[in-house]
């Protein structure tokens, strides 16, 4: 599966919750229809043969013999198991009225006119007024006069010379009254019993999506406090919430334990290989001493070969000194931990510390906007980086400079610029500097210093503490001579 965050995963999740439901209530909704409308169909034949069987009645009896066409139309009622209702329109009516003049079950006789008026309310009498057609496509849902709800599935017309006669076929609760055609699709217990368990299952998943998510920010947090030399041991194993991820959590804290473990072992190898290396080296430079007084009234020829000896052994000395740094650099970074660091007391006190060379180079080092900002990062790491950075500054100072060292602060962000008046670095080679064992200081010859004792680890151990501070550092050459280095770390918040 392509990588992506757990975000996007749950948005998708999300999604697929929302389409999925709609697409099945659209089916769904569809299907229901289609069973509607033959049971719409079915129940409109019963209601036109209701009426087919009581026209003749109506016809013959009319309004003469009222008692004959509720006898017919108890009978057919009770055949149906419908609820029959017998309005009628009278020819010579101008209002337009109707007359409510049977029904089966019967109404108490107090209560026609109510019953008359609730019919009416429906609106499904507004055809027969005009033409005495109905226009009953739709069902129709009302309380009857007592209080009861029924379902009018159909009505038909029968033309007298009476007038207009309404058969209206209702049903009572239960039946066809609790089918979808009484109610809204989404209404219907189905749904909504089916819509309840789907949500509880979409809520139970994001549920679980959520606490999982949970579980993996106590473990960055378990991180972020570790970095921070917070938290103590097994952290990952105490923050963590489920059972399965146990072998996860306790393999963190055993790598957490092993990188500490390493970083000791590194740094306690380079104190000893450091001084494995400086013991004999110390022993050859003395060796050296005698021989060099003996060969000292040589012809220059004769004494070439001890001169190298004794720059070979510079050399290698300043090498095994690089080397302890290297590795203790290794080790700080295996071991580093972020917490806010002031900028002003640090900055001033590597300013008073480097004062003493930069004194030897009759140059004077000066910080500017000493503000009161604090960074988040390693103390040990910084202090290393800017150790660094401001030995360079000195080492290619000219004599009667300044070193001047900036610190400002904007959107969350703090910088420290170190700036020297020496010869910068040549553009092309801008990059390059901050590679391990690349050193320019052979090629311009304008350090001040031997450049035999260089071996380009400085700045290629200054970049990898600032990155691993989360921070960037870059060279600009100034425009009016000497070089800027940049260092851009967060700010402590």
């Amino acid at each position: 599966m392509p990588r992506g965050s757990l975000l996007s995963r749950f948005v998708i999740l999300l999604v697929i919750f929302l389409i999925v439901p709609l697409a099945l209530y659209t089916r769904f909704q569809a299907a229901d229809a289609e069973k509607n409308d033959l049971l719409t169909e079915v129940i409109r034949k019963q209601g036109a043969l209701i009426a087919a069987a009581l026209a003749p009645s109506v016809k013959a009896q009319g309004q003469a013999d009222i008692l004959a066409v509720t006898k017919r139309l108890k009978e057919l009622g009770e055949q149906a198991q419908a609820n029959v209702k017998l309005l009628l329109k009278p020819h010579d009516d101008d209002t337009g009225g109707f007359f409510f003049v049977a029904a089966w079950p019967p109404v108490d006789a107090s209560l026609l006119d109510k019953e008359r008026r609730a019919l009416l309310d429906t609106g499904l009498l507004q055809d027969v007024k005009r033409s005495c057609a109905p226009d009953n496509r739709e069902t129709a849902r009302y309380t009857n006069a007592q209080g009861e709800q029924e379902l009018i599935a159909s009505l038909d017309a029968i033309r007298t010379k009476d007038g207009c006669w309404i058969v209206a076929t209702s049903y009572s609760e239960g039946g066809l009254f609790d089918s979808t055609l009484a109610r809204r699709y989404w209404s219907n217990p189905e749904i909504l019993i089916a819509a309840a368990v789907y949500l509880l299952l979409a809520a139970v998943t994001v549920w679980l999506f959520i606490d999982v998510w949970i579980n993996l920010k106590l473990f960055e947090r378990s991180a972020s406090d570790h970095m921070r030399g917070r938290g103590g041991a097994r952290i990952f194993q105490r923050r963590n919430r489920f059972r399965e991820l146990d072998r996860i959590a306790a393999t963190f804290d055993n790598m957490v334990a092993a990188l500490e473990r390493s970083a000791e072992t590194i740094r306690r190898s380079a104190e000893e290989n450091a001084h494995a290396f400086k013991a004999p080296i110390a022993v050859m430079r003395q060796s050296l001493d005698p021989l060099k007084r003996t060969v000292s009234d040589l012809p220059a020829a004769q004494q070439r070969p001890v001169e190298i000896i004794d720059a070979s052994l510079d050399k290698l000395d300043s090498l095994v000194s690089a080397a302890r740094a290297l590795d203790i650099a290794t080790a700080d970074s295996l071991e580093s931990s972020a917490s806010p660091v002031p900028l002003k007391p640090l900055v001033a006190g590597l300013a008073r510390e480097y004062q003493a060379p930069a004194d030897a180079k009759r140059a004077r080092i000066e910080v500017l906007n000493d503000i009161d900002v604090q960074v988040l990062a390693d103390t040990e790491l910084l202090e290393t980086a800017l150790e660094n950075v401001i030995e360079n500054a000195i080492s290619f100072a000219p004599p009667d400079s300044a070193i001047t060292i900036t610190v400002s602060s904007s959107n969350g962000r703090a910088e420290i610029v170190v700036s020297d008046t020496g010869p910068g670095i040549p553009d092309d080679k801008l990059g390059l500097v901050f590679e391990r064992y690349v050193s320019i200081r052979d090629d311009d010859g304008t350090s001040g210093r031997d450049g035999a004792s260089h071996f380009g680890i400085g700045l290629f151990v200054v970049r990898r503490n600032v990155e691993l501070m989360g921070g960037t550092i870059s060279l600009q050459n100034r425009a009016e001579g000497g070089l800027d280095v940049v260092i851009d770390l967060p700010a402590a918040i």
